[in-house]
């Protein structure tokens, strides 16, 4: 899983939407235990 850094600025949900369409396993979190335990 990639755990994609919500920082509550720009436009990062785009990003997570794009993964999924890649099949890519994704989250956006701003929860440090979630980021620590993610691959990427």
């Amino acid at each position: 899983m990639i755990a994609i850094i919500d920082s509550g600025g720009a436009n990062i949900a785009s990003v997570r939407f794009a993964l999924e369409r890649l099949g890519v396993d994704s989250v956006l979190t701003a929860d440090p235990a979630v980021i620590s335990a993610a691959e990427r």
